[in-house]
């Protein structure tokens, strides 16, 4: 993250359950340095959720239905860029 990210990137963190410690860590290291931090997580509260700019918590308890949202609203967010540039 402090590495290859610049004031002005967004970092899309994913984290379907929101146990994994190394989400919000990478969320708190991009807002030290300028990045925003988007989450895309399964139900909340959740670390990454709370630690992120904006959050889209699945409110499903499988963890594949949480994935599979994911999933697509990735390809949404990706032709939403495409249609930008």
């Amino acid at each position: 993250m402090r590495a290859h990210g610049r004031p002005g990137d967004v970092l899309v963190c994913l984290s379907a359950g929101g146990g994994s410690p190394n989400v919000p860590a990478a969320a708190r290291a991009a807002q030290e340095t300028g990045i925003a931090a988007w989450a895309l997580t399964g139900p909340a509260p959740n670390p990454p959720a709370g630690q992120c700019d904006e959050a889209v918590a699945v409110p499903a308890e499988e963890t594949a239905t949480v994935q599979n949202v994911h999933l697509a609203m990735i390809h949404l967010l990706c032709d939403a860029i495409e249609e930008a540039l």
